[in-house]
């Protein structure tokens, strides 16, 4: 029997994403998708919740989905700037101290923080220096882009990778 589901949850929020592929357990995988090319609508996980709800999918489950938005169908190809395994990025992190700080990979990647929020005020409270963001951001995008230096969702992913690590509070 087939698993899965009708959609792909998608998510501006890497944080989020490492989050939820980390409680997966195994074989996680993440894509970088580039809604541009995404030809099907794209929808907040609340404007569902009440169908799931009333088709009963959703008992005994509290989940807000802040982050999550869902896309129904498959998403083309050509959609698709780079899909990696949790495991692979995990040994990316593991090979360079700067970005394990920076990350909160102690705190991020740990069972016994299950709530993202949690993780978020923890790794905040971790200071970094200056010098050391450039070097973890263009890292992180090369990996998450494939090596490809110069794209267009560049900006983009380097406002949400700030917001999404608190890295203008934690500068010292």
């Amino acid at each position: 029997m087939d698993e899965g589901s009708d959609f792909v949850s998608t998510t501006p929020s890497l944080l989020w994403a490492l989050h939820k592929a980390f409680r997966m357990r195994k074989n996680a995988r993440i894509s970088i998708i580039d809604r541009s090319k995404i030809r099907q609508p794209i929808q907040h996980i609340s404007t569902i919740r009440p169908r799931m709800r009333a088709k009963g999918l959703l008992e005994g489950i509290s989940y807000s989905g802040k982050l999550e938005y869902v896309v129904y169908g498959e998403i083309e190809a050509d959609g698709i700037i780079n899909d990696f395994s949790l495991e692979k990025f995990l040994q990316m992190v593991n090979s360079d101290n700067q970005i394990q700080k920076i990350l909160g990979s102690d705190i991020l990647f740990n069972r016994a923080y299950q709530k993202s929020l949690m993780k978020f005020d923890l790794i905040c409270q971790s200071p970094i220096r200056r010098w050391s963001l450039a070097h973890v951001v263009g890292t992180v995008f090369k990996f998450l882009f494939d090596q490809e230096e110069n794209h267009p969702l560049e900006g983009l992913f380097k406002s949400n990778f700030s917001i999404d690590w608190g890295l203008e509070g934690r500068i010292e």
